[in-house]
């Protein structure tokens, strides 16, 4: 989600959260939004939601994920984190990773 530059971008990923939610359905599906990753940007400040882990709080990044960095991400969704358990629904949940 794009804003004007008056606008501080952490405070317009909830809107960026109703567009995920928005989205044609496909394998993604983080508690009802079709995209693991939420960005928002006024031009010179972006913000970033990694949304699949709960726990996940968004925070400021320097620029936006080269496609090789988004592809890296994607890869960990099919690993889970050491100490987490993994359920069945969230496999499921949990699309495989183009090559």
């Amino acid at each position: 989600e794009a804003k004007r530059l008056s606008l501080g971008p952490q405070n317009v990923l909830t809107q960026a959260q109703r567009y995920a939610c928005g989205l044609e359905a496909d394998d993604f599906n983080f508690n009802g939004l079709r995209t693991p990753f939420l960005y928002s940007t006024n031009g010179e400040i972006i913000w970033f939601h990694d949304v699949h882990y709960q726990a996940s709080r968004s925070r400021q990044i320097a620029d936006f994920h080269t496609p090789a960095a988004l592809r890296e991400m994607l890869a960990r969704l099919q690993r889970p984190m050491r100490g987490t358990e993994v359920t069945a629904q969230q496999q499921r949940q949990t699309p495989p990773v183009p090559a």
